[in-house]
């Protein structure tokens, strides 16, 4: 609401973020929490860096139509998760 930017709909997050803002790993990410993303309509995955080999292991099938990216930082994500207004340069860097 105050910054007038929209949260999309179809990204999720896996991790703990710090209160440094550093997205720790998680132990290990399994085939349950990827299918529970895809049944819940997330096409754009987000998890820790360190996390990103480890979803070689879950199927391909699993895996299929969704966009992995791994970060390190909360603010690595934020132009991920917001959709900026209409006719904005909101995330230029000029």
């Amino acid at each position: 609401v105050m910054t007038g930017l929209c949260v999309r709909q179809d990204v999720a997050i896996l991790g703990e973020i710090t209160l440094a803002g550093v997205l720790w790993p998680l132990e290990q990410v399994n085939e349950a929490e990827v299918s529970t993303a895809r049944q819940a309509n997330i096409r754009h995955l987000i998890l820790p860096e360190d996390n990103v080999r480890q979803i070689e292991r879950v199927p391909d099938d699993v895996r299929d139509g969704l966009k992995i990216t791994g970060i390190v930082r909360l603010m690595d994500v934020l132009p991920l998760l917001f959709l900026p207004p209409a006719n904005s340069d909101f995330y230029s860097q000029d």
